[in-house]
């Protein structure tokens, strides 16, 4: 079964609630699911570096382990 993958934006403009769906076609920012895939089929690089997706685990490892242990964890 195909996976579908849709970004929603709730925002206030000017006093009016805005809904707008985000992706492929919105001419807005591509999803990540939508870029990953991109990516893959057009063998070019994912916008997120390696560098970027480290730092991003460091932090989750961090909330993990302070839940964990019931304190802040310093990084």
């Amino acid at each position: 079964e195909p996976y579908r993958f849709q970004s929603e934006l709730y925002l206030n403009r000017n006093g009016f609630e805005c809904d707008m769906k985000l992706g492929k076609g919105y001419g807005l920012i591509p999803n990540a699911m939508t870029h990953l895939t991109d990516c893959i089929l057009a063998d070019k690089p994912h916008i997120a570096t390696a560098e970027e997706g480290l730092i991003v685990q460091e932090i989750l490892d961090a909330i993990y382990e302070s839940a964990r242990i019931g304190e802040p964890v310093r990084m």
